[in-house]
């Protein structure tokens, strides 16, 4: 008889980090903030494909980790809130802010991204990590005039 054993065991692995200076004002709960922040940090103009970025934050709403959780299609992306939920409750996170990035240009929510906003909110709510804002942003950037929605301010998030 031949029995099979399977181990599993957690090793260190390397991943490459980048600090950015925000000024000492920047404040997370206006959406436009962290819409240019997306726009600087994750430079996504031009991106053929969805990204996915969880933003996590303290107790005191300040940032405390930034990751890209998902690379999509042209027109989606597969989210899961376990990916989502797992970087926040690594990163001992009180709070989240999702962002993504709509190739075409087009910052109003789909029907998609309406569902899987209303489902980490849920999920938020069931673990303690809420969701504050779901941010779309366009292709093109121009400081002057920032392309994006907020789930919070259409009042998709309560």
């Amino acid at each position: 008889m031949r029995i099979n054993y399977y181990r599993t065991k957690m090793v260190l692995v390397k991943e490459n980090g980048m600090n950015y200076k925000v000024d000492d004002d920047f404040q997370v709960t206006k959406p436009e903030n962290i819409a240019k922040l997306i726009y600087d940090v994750f430079n996504l103009q031009g991106e053929m494909q969805e990204h996915l970025i969880v933003i996590c934050l303290d107790t005191k709403n300040r940032i405390i980790a930034v990751k890209t959780v998902f690379i999509g299609l042209l027109n989606r992306s597969i989210v899961h809130p376990r990916e989502v939920f797992n970087f926040a409750l690594l990163s001992a996170s009180a709070s989240i802010i999702v962002a993504h990035n709509h190739p075409s240009g087009d910052v109003r929510p789909s029907p998609q991204d309406i569902s899987i906003t209303k489902r980490l909110n849920e999920v938020g709510e069931l673990i303690g990590i809420e969701l504050l804002d779901h941010i779309i942003i366009g292709n093109q950037y121009d400081e002057s005039d920032i392309k994006y929605s907020s789930m919070r301010e259409e009042k998709i998030l309560n």
